[in-house]
This record gives C-alpha cells, sequence and structure tokens, in this order.
C-alpha cells in the first residue's frame, strides 16, 4: 500500500470513528433506558403475565438495535418528557429576494485568502478511529466464532443417522396435535451427549441422542417433541438468528448480552408453558429432570441450537417455575399481548432526538485598524475614521473642566475624571435574527414609523433575557470594541467570498471560439456595523448616537440574458439616529430575511452508500422568513476603562430619555 493510500486509510478511518462513536454512545443511551424500563416492567408482571408476553417486550431491545438511532415518533415518550435532548445541528443561512431566481450555488470553504489547507503527511490513528478498528476486530473474531460453530452444526447432521420408522411416527402425531400443517422436520439419531435440539432455518431438523427414547417413557418422548415443534411454530429459529446478528454487531455492549439472556430465558419459558397446556403434561417437570440425567450440558452451545436443556441452575429454575406458579389460560401472545408489545414499542423505541436548525456564526476576518486608538474586542474588525472637520471642532471643545467640591457633578456619585484627551465609549453591539412570530416584549417596544426606537438600561436587559431564552431566536454575533466620541467605528464581522463576473457556460460556448473574459475579486459576506457617539461639552451624560447596520448575503449566480453568469449580492440596510443618556441602547430594525436552508435527512450509514444511498436519503431546501434587529449600548468610560458614571448614583432619571433638541 502506498503512503498516499495508506494516509487516506487513516483518515477515512478517523472521520468513520467519530461518527460511529456518536451513533454507539446514543444508542447505548438509549439502550439502557430500554432496558431499565424493560426490567422494571418484567419484574411487576412476573407472576401475572404469560411468558409469551414478557418474550415479546424482551424482543424489543432487538428491534431497537435493528432501527436506525435517530428515530424519532410523537408517540415516543422521550418526544414530550426529554425536550432538553434536542441536539442542535448548525444551519447556514442565505438570503433570498422575493424577485430573485436561484439558478447555481457556488460552496465556500472558510479559512485565510490564498491558503490551502494541506494534508498531513503521515497522519496518526485518533481514539476515535482506533474504537473502530477494535470494533470491525471483534466483529469479524465473532462473526468467525459463529461461522465456526455452525459448520460444526452442519457436521453433526451430515453425521447423524434418520430416525426409525416408529419415531417418525411419533413426530408426525404430535406435529399433528400441535396444529402444524406445514413440512415437517427431519428427525436424525446422534451419538452425540448433546440434548435433543432444533437447528437449520430453511431445513430444519430435530437432533435426538441415540439411546434417548429406550431411557424415558414414550409420553415423555412427546413431551421432548413436542417442546420442539413448538420452537418451529414460535418461529424461534428466524428470530435467533437476528439476536445473533445483534450479538456480532454489539459484542462490546453488556446490555445486549444481558437482554440477550433474558430473551432465551423468557423463550424457554413461554414453550414450557405451552407444553404443560397440552393433555398429560403433568410429568413434564420430571421429563426435563429425566433428560438431563441422561444427556450432557455443552459448556457453549452453538448458537445455531434451540435445544430443550440449559445449564443447571437455569434448568432448575424453570423447573421452579413450573411447580410453583401457576399456568396461563393460554400460552400464545394472543391479540391483548400483540397490542401490549405494539403499544410498548411505539412509546420506548423511538428514541432519538430531533435537531434544531441554529445559524452558524459568520467567520470574523481580521482587518488592520486604521487609527491606533481602536481597541477590537472579541475578534470583530474594528476601524476608527475621523468626522468631518464639524465634527472635529466639536471633538476638540468636548474637553471636560474638573469640577469644583461642593457641585452637583462631584456629589452625585458620578465623578467625571479631568483629562485632556476625548472620552472613550464602550460600544456593545448585538445582531440578532427572530424566526417567526415576535415575541411581545419587542413588540411593545417598536415604532411603526420608525426603523429604530430607544431603550432604557432596564428595558435593554429584559430584552436580552428574550433572546436568551425564546426559542427561533438567534444572536448571530455580538461584537465589542473601545473608541472616542466623535469618531466613527466601523464593526464588520464577515468572511470573504471569492465572486466571479462575466463567466460563459460552456453550453454557450463553441469550441472555436474564446470565451468572454471574466473577473475575479473578493465581496465580504457577513454583517457590518458604522457607529459614532457624539457628546456635547455641554454634558456629559448626554450621547447623540449615529448607527448604520448591514448585512450582505452571496446567494450564488443568476442567467442573464446574454448568456453570462452575474452574482446575486443582497444587501439589507437601515440607519437610526437617537439622543441616550449613557448605558440606554438603540434598537434597529434592519428588516425582513428569507434565509433559504439546505436540509439532508437520512439514515445513519445507509444514506451514505454510493447509489443505493439515495433511497435512504432526501434533501432539499427550505425557505424560512426571518427580521433582523441590531442592538447597540454606548457606555462612557475613563482611561482605565472603569465606567464613567455609577449605575448607583446616576446624575439623571434612567426611566427617562433625553429631550429632543
Amino acid at each position: 500500500m502506498s503512503t498516499d493510500s495508506f494516509s487516506s486509510f487513516v483518515l477515512w478511518f478517523n472521520d468513520a470513528g467519530t461518527s460511529s462513536t456518536a451513533v454507539a454512545v446514543s444508542m447505548s443511551v438509549q439502550l439502557a433506558v430500554l432496558v431499565g424500563v424493560l426490567s422494571g416492567l418484567d419484574w411487576l408482571i412476573r407472576d401475572r403475565a404469560r411468558a409469551a408476553l414478557r418474550h415479546g417486550l424482551w424482543m424489543l431491545v432487538v428491534i431497537k438495535l435493528l432501527l436506525p438511532v435517530d428515530l424519532l415518533s410523537p408517540t415516543a415518550i422521550a418526544y414530550w418528557a426529554a425536550p432538553w435532548l434536542v441536539t442542535p445541528a448548525v444551519r447556514v443561512p442565505r438570503v433570498a429576494a422575493s424577485s430573485a431566481t436561484v439558478v447555481s450555488e457556488v460552496s465556500q470553504v472558510v479559512g485565510p485568502v490564498g491558503l490551502k489547507t494541506a494534508t498531513p503527511a503521515h497522519p496518526k490513528l485518533q481514539l476515535a478511529g482506533g474504537l473502530l478498528l477494535v470494533w470491525v476486530v471483534g466483529c469479524g473474531a465473532w462473526a468467525i466464532w459463529v461461522l465456526v460453530r455452525s459448520r460444526e452444526v452442519a457436521r453433526q447432521v451430515r453425521d447423524s443417522d434418520e430416525a426409525p420408522e416408529a419415531l417418525q411416527t411419533v413426530l408426525a402425531e404430535t406435529a399433528a396435535g400441535l396444529g402444524l400443517r406445514s413440512k415437517l422436520p427431519r428427525l436424525r439419531l446422534t451419538d452425540t451427549a448433546q440434548g435433543p435440539a432444533l437447528c437449520g432455518l430453511f431445513r430444519p431438523v430435530i437432533l435426538l441422542p441415540r439411546g434417548l427414547s429406550e431411557q424415558i417413557e414414550a409420553e415423555s418422548l412427546r413431551q421432548v417433541l413436542r417442546h420442539e415443534l413448538i420452537h418451529l411454530q414460535r418461529w424461534d429459529l428466524a428470530w435467533n438468528l437476528l439476536q445473533v446478528c445483534v450479538q456480532i454487531a454489539w459484542w462490546w455492549n453488556p446490555l445486549v448480552w444481558f437482554a440477550n439472556a433474558r430473551i432465551r430465558s423468557m423463550r424457554e419459558a413461554a414453550v414450557d408453558e405451552a407444553v404443560m397446556l397440552e393433555p398429560g403434561a403433568d410429568d413434564y417437570p420430571a421429563t426435563l429432570v429425566a433428560v438431563a440425567r441422561y444427556c450432557a450440558v455443552p459448556p457453549r452451545m452453538p448458537m445455531a441450537f434451540l435445544g430443550i436443556l440449559e445449564s443447571g441452575s437455569r434448568l432448575e429454575a424453570r423447573v421452579r417455575r413450573l411447580l410453583e406458579r401457576p399456568l396461563p389460560r393460554s400460552a400464545k401472545l394472543g391479540w391483548v399481548g400483540c397490542v401490549t408489545v405494539l403499544v410498548a414499542g411505539a412509546l420506548f423505541l423511538p428514541m432519538g432526538f430531533a435537531r434544531v436548525e441554529t445559524p452558524a456564526p459568520p467567520t470574523p476576518v481580521a482587518k488592520a485598524p486604521t487609527d491606533p486608538n481602536a481597541i477590537p474586542a472579541g475578534g470583530s474588525t474594528a476601524s476608527l475614521k475621523p468626522i468631518p472637520a464639524a465634527a472635529a471642532e466639536l471633538n476638540s471643545a468636548s474637553k471636560v473642566e474638573p469640577a469644583a467640591p461642593d457641585s452637583p457633578r462631584a456629589t452625585g456619585g458620578s465623578v467625571v475624571p479631568a483629562i485632556d484627551a476625548p472620552l472613550q465609549v464602550d460600544i456593545q453591539g448585538r445582531f440578532v435574527e427572530i424566526r417567526g412570530a415576535l415575541p411581545p416584549e419587542l413588540v411593545g417596544v417598536l415604532s411603526s414609523n420608525r426603523s429604530s426606537v430607544r431603550l432604557t438600561a432596564a428595558a435593554t436587559r429584559g430584552l436580552i433575557k428574550v433572546f436568551e431564552k425564546r426559542d427561533g431566536i438567534d444572536v448571530l454575533t455580538g461584537p465589542r470594541l473601545i473608541t472616542q466620541v466623535n469618531f466613527q467605528a466601523a464593526i464588520s464581522v464577515s468572511q470573504d467570498r471569492t465572486v466571479i463576473d462575466g463567466t460563459v457556460p460552456k453550453s454557450r460556448v463553441s469550441p472555436s471560439a474564446d470565451p468572454d473574459p471574466f473577473t475575479v475579486r473578493k465581496v465580504s459576506v457577513g454583517p457590518t456595523l458604522r457607529v459614532m457617539a457624539n457628546m456635547s461639552p455641554a454634558s456629559s451624560n448626554l450621547i447623540e448616537l449615529v448607527a448604520d447596520a448591514s448585512i450582505v448575503q452571496m446567494l450564488g449566480y443568476e442567467l442573464a440574458s446574454n448568456g453570462t453568469s452575474e452574482p446575486l449580492i443582497l444587501t439589507n440596510r437601515a440607519s437610526g439616529r437617537e439622543r441616550i443618556w449613557d448605558g440606554q441602547s438603540v434598537l434597529i430594525d434592519v428588516g425582513a430575511l428569507t434565509n433559504r436552508v439546505h436540509f439532508v435527512d437520512k439514515v445513519v450509514h445507509l444514506g451514505d452508500l454510493p447509489l443505493v444511498g439515495r433511497f435512504f436519503r432526501k434533501e432539499g431546501t427550505q425557505d424560512q422568513v426571518s427580521r433582523l434587529f441590531v442592538l447597540v449600548t454606548p457606555t462612557l468610560i475613563d482611561a482605565t476603562g472603569r465606567p464613567i458614571h455609577d449605575p448607583a448614583h446616576l446624575p439623571f432619571d434612567p426611566a427617562t430619555f433625553p429631550p429632543k433638541p
């Protein structure tokens, strides 16, 4: 194997191991819940329910392991009782205009512009990949062991002899008494000391130890044959095969071993009850003891066998149950039992949890600030730009003189430091996307004729709690920066996308013609906030906030009439100008957006198969209408970064707003 092939193999194993480990952990948790519920239910009905019903309930474990791990149904208790177990899936929003038509879509790999991610020359096998490798080796070993044991069973059948005519007649009479109308199994005699057993899914065979018919009475022999025929009548061989397959795949899980042991125990108990209900079967417990004295129980019974004998402790428990507990009226599952098993399956089997789509926050792209005084925070891009000359004059005149000791500004607990440099302001921005109906707390503060509204500090805190707790509300990003008053600051949390202009589809270009030239350019996609906090020299409490919020989306490309592809870039923008006290906020309504969400629903592993995987996978796009808001909160700070005004002793009424000029 070449180095590249080995590296690809290791990388594939690591990726597959990560997904497989997640599936195994999720299924193990669900299996633990199911086994715990069934154990408690089995303990409650152990003296009241027939063994066939208990066997059917425990078979739900096998069915659970054959179903997709993410199966969810409104009939399940987990659907209503455990909403906190919903797992989020990242959703990448793409904004579409009502008149725009998306022809194709360009995928973008987020990362530094101009750099390519290189595959390590010698990748190492990670923990998840190592666990997957151990699981594969274990499954292979168990599969080989089952095949070897099955070959031993086949060899025993080949080495056995056809039973004499007298025993064949007893078998036919016993089958007629049970109402078996299908083809009877073959009855053969073996020289092994193993007890009577049924084997062979498609060509069933009953193996009897040679000489057993001479050691027990004729009626006891009929009971032995009846036991094996009831196994055949109940399709226990097919159910046992499913158990074997589940055991191979989940060999590492002790809960599967425990459940399989309970299933085997309940299966034998159900067959024992069916035998005891037949006429003349009062001495059936004595028959079990007599067969156990003559035959030996092998230390490792082949999985393909359904024998009448078990280990000494289990056989003793079976005999005690038959002697001490009353028999049910019928040993069959019945329609009541079927309904009970179906209801239990609908309640407890679908325990996968639905995925809630949440938007993926845009990747911040660092840009150098244009002013050394800019202090970007949180990975945001912050740049300071001087305002025009008139604002510069206002800035130069905004120096705060020291207050007298007995002045109101010095006694209210709000001390403005005497500084010669312009004041600084801490600006906190929040881009919030709301899907569906707006919360009542937000509707109450919106204005019908303005794109921006003022909020007090208390109203701002209440609104932030609503954003954090309500479903359907996502805080896309929360950039923060420190700048000077009367200076414009731009906050851009975006990613660069490569856009191609003038592309000609190949179908429209003849082989001899040269394609039209095209250009490649970069477009910054994501939200941007430009804000300036103006402050008058007459007041150190009043801020005139000027904010402009926008968000740019790259939808893909649309085909023009001349055959060229043009990039579809949409921009939503809103601005506001409000007079507020220090620490209050401005809420800007950017407008309505339409998020086009691409979803993929698939069966785990089966949906990833080539060719046939599309039958187990469903994907498409879905439009979701949302609304974008920007919450801007400026706070005046001193040179050390501490707020100038103490929230407990404000020189203004925090429940009011400054008067308009």
